[in-house]
């Protein structure tokens, strides 16, 4: 019973996340967290669901292929991204 239990609520944690994470990245343009359309969570014999933006950017893993180890751990420490990653806005305006 601990598997459903679980399973129930983890829809609506990510949910929960999806909704509350704008607020506090507004600041990162382009957005850094799709936006959430519909969901519904899990319910007995039925699996949760949720409808959200794809997002095509580009992959940690590829993004971090084309850094210095310096900008991996810090990149403000030497004036910005790596050659090719966009450069984050520091300004909100959510």
């Amino acid at each position: 019973m601990r598997w459903a239990y679980t399973t129930k609520l983890a829809c609506k944690n990510e949910v929960g996340i999806l909704t509350l994470a704008p607020a506090a990245l507004c600041h990162i343009k382009p957005n850094a967290v799709s936006r959430v359309f519909g969901w519904g969570g899990a319910t007995r014999g039925h699996l949760g669901w949720i409808l959200q933006e794809l997002m095509l950017q580009t992959p940690l893993a590829e993004a971090f292929g084309i850094m210095s180890r310096l900008e991996e751990r810090d990149p403000s420490t030497d004036g910005g991204p790596a050659k090719g990653v966009p450069r984050l806005s520091t300004s909100c305006e959510c």
